[in-house]
């Protein structure tokens, strides 16, 4: 019974993913993220969250959205949207890449579904124009608290405290730490991760 289960819940994602990626294509328009309103849900796409894009994203909330689909390589806007999905307890499906800020709003939902074959990147905020120690280590305490929040455990910290301290760019950390959905469940606890 417990295999029959299995295999059903497999071919339901697989079912899912599929029909996100013609959803995806089928976005003539090519903005990063789109609202499809039978489904209620949220996409977010291609070439990431712009800086003014959280806007739009909370509109989407406001109209009813259930779920959000990720699948894109970082930009701007997670401090503002990690809260709504966590506040609104949005589950997050995610496509087979999640880098950066897709990753922070990933492990704020209480619930997270990807594929073994999902890779989450994280790494530190890249240096920006005026940037100084101080701003650095601001950025720096920025992103292990959300991290914290979002039910990382002192073993992943410990982890990127190492690849911190191997990398010698001046302000810049150019580390990254690659995982897999089962290595994310592994270092986050908090919420449910699904790996199926």
């Amino acid at each position: 019974m417990l295999l029959l289960m299995k295999k059903i819940f497999v071919i339901i994602l697989f079912i899912f993913l599929w029909s996100n990626q013609v959803l995806a294509e089928a976005n003539s328009e090519g903005d990063p993220m789109y609202y499809n309103e039978p489904s209620k849900r949220i996409y977010i796409l291609r070439d990431g969250i712009g800086k003014k894009d959280h806007f739009e994203f909370i509109r989407y909330v406001k109209e009813g959205a259930e779920s959000v689909f990720v699948n894109f390589p970082g930009g701007f806007g997670s401090n503002v949207i990690a809260p709504l999905i966590e506040k609104y307890k949005l589950p997050v499906f995610v496509g087979r890449h999640c880098y950066s800020a897709c990753t922070i709003i990933s492990t704020s939902s209480p619930t997270l579904y990807a594929s073994d074959e999902t890779m989450f990147m994280f790494h530190e905020g890249r240096e920006q124009k005026g940037w100084n120690m101080e701003k650095y280590r601001t950025g720096r305490q920025w992103i292990n608290a959300l991290y914290r929040k979002a039910g990382a455990t002192d073993e992943f910290i410990k982890l990127m405290n190492s690849e911190r301290e191997k990398d010698t760019s001046k302000y810049d950390q150019k580390w990254e730490i690659w995982l897999s959905c089962k290595e994310l469940k592994k270092y986050f606890t908090k919420n449910q991760i699904n790996c199926n």
